[in-house]
């Protein structure tokens, strides 16, 4: 996979990040609801790094036909996240896997109409981005420069097909940027250091047409911060803290967020909860963040929710 330059805000940027950063991965992840009243959740993520890296291709997971998250099974094998390549131009970027060894074509889309994502027979989706784009940013110390890490993040509203079936969610594409020696979801400073009690990213659509997106955090040491996008402006908030519920397998249920006053809540859909835990540091669930007492109507929706794994 050949690295593309950063694409913040609908700019082109250096491949190279500030501080000296390297952009470690592409991340795609998106979340899609059937349409009717019986919804399914579906989760995929790839991941287009510049090494071999977890997942090697496309990641899918569901509730389709059990009564939590788990592997999906497909009879379509999807292409290597390692055979896509990149291409920059003055419209946007595309990305891009030919059909080989019975793998499945892959193409993506970002330009100024939106983006589509097509993973051949599997699924289908595109759609229009909620903005502004969102990017955050861990200063290193003097001491620590390998401390430091970029995260630009741009979240798109989308519909489509998924395995023929009718879906709409969101699509996040988002870029970190670590040092050379740091690897996401590994050793980057959020789990290296364990600062970072909840993790959070969301969107919403209304039934008033409104659309919003972000990420929210608290942790250790008054560690709290929260974007969000929504009208083409960007709130950022400073003081966010929260508490968490699990479940007696340890799963998050329900977190209550404190972000600058105002309450907030991601609650849990109890389909959205990990039968089949993902390898690595931290468990996710699936579920709705939104205001406390809230009179709008969700339609669509999105929050990815993760908490460090419990050493003990």
């Amino acid at each position: 996979m050949q690295a593309a330059p950063l694409v913040i805000g609908g700019v082109l940027e250096s491949p190279t990040a500030p501080n000296g950063l390297e952009l470690e991965s592409t991340f795609l992840k998106g979340v899609f609801r059937t349409r009717g009243d019986d919804q399914h959740i579906v989760q995929v993520v790839r991941r287009l790094s510049v090494t071999e890296s977890f997942p090697p291709r496309l990641l899918l997971q569901s509730n389709i036909g059990v009564g939590g998250m788990r592997r999906h099974r497909i009879e379509p094998i999807a292409a290597r996240s390692r055979d896509v390549e990149s291409t920059v131009g003055n419209s946007g970027v595309r990305f891009e896997a030919d059909a080989a060894d019975g793998a499945q074509s892959l193409q993506v889309t970002l330009d100024a109409d939106g983006l589509r994502w097509w993973e051949g027979e599997i699924f289908d989706v595109s759609g229009a981005e909620v903005l502004p784009a969102l990017q955050w940013s861990i200063v290193p110390g003097d001491a620590e420069p390998s401390s430091a890490m970029r995260c630009a993040t741009r979240v798109f509203a989308v519909s489509g097909s998924f395995e023929g079936v009718d879906v709409d969610g969101f699509v996040a594409i988002e870029e970190v940027c670590v040092a050379a020696d740091r690897h996401d979801h590994v050793d980057d400073p959020i789990p290296a250091g364990n600062i970072t009690d909840v993790w959070c990213g969301w969107a919403n659509a209304y039934d008033d047409g409104t659309l919003e997106a972000g990420q929210v955090a608290f942790g250790a040491n008054g560690l709290g911060f929260a974007l969000l996008a929504s009208g083409g402006e960007a709130t950022v908030a400073g003081r966010v803290s929260g508490s968490i519920t699990t479940d007696d397998e340890g799963r998050p249920t329900h977190i209550w967020f404190d972000v600058d006053g105002e309450p907030w809540e991601f609650v849990a859909d109890d389909r959205g909860l990990a039968l089949e835990p993902l390898p690595g540091p931290l468990r996710q669930a699936e579920g709705s963040f939104r205001r406390v007492g809230e009179q709008r109507r969700p339609v669509v929706w999105w929050a990815t929710l993760e908490v460090p794994v419990d050493p003990a």
